[in-house]
């Protein structure tokens, strides 16, 4: 999967996010000189990361660093309450690999930060 790298910003969840790529589920908002700022980032994981995936185990979690891997869409980190790193798969859905940003990688950022989020539908 290719993309090209620029900066978006948008402000969910009670959270501001740049993010090198764009989100069309998110509203933008103009570049600002945010606090408190979560970074979305295309990334290259490391070879511990890689070396785990290739043994099966697909996931890791602590309070400070979380990563997973989704077959065929992604590898996510999600470091200090302020960093999401993504690596691609070859040929990835973009719809998917943006779920798994807007869903699970900002949902670890909240618990990172000690924040509940609370999902609920009807």
């Amino acid at each position: 999967m290719s993309f090209e790298k620029s900066e978006f910003y948008y402000r969910v969840y009670g959270l501001n996010v740049k993010s090198e790529i764009k989100i069309d589920e998110f509203v933008p908002t103009e570049n600002s000189n945010y606090e408190n700022v979560v970074s979305i980032k295309y990334s290259i994981m490391s070879e511990d990361i890689k070396e785990s995936i290739k043994n099966n185990k697909k996931a890791n979690f602590s309070k400070e660093e979380v990563w997973f891997y989704i077959d065929n869409v992604a590898t996510y980190r999600v470091t200090n309450g302020n960093l999401i790193e993504f690596e691609p798969c070859e040929n990835a859905d973009p719809y998917l690999l943006r779920v798994f940003l807007m869903c699970s990688c900002l949902g670890f950022i909240m618990i990172q930060r000690d924040i509940v989020a609370i999902h609920g539908g009807t």
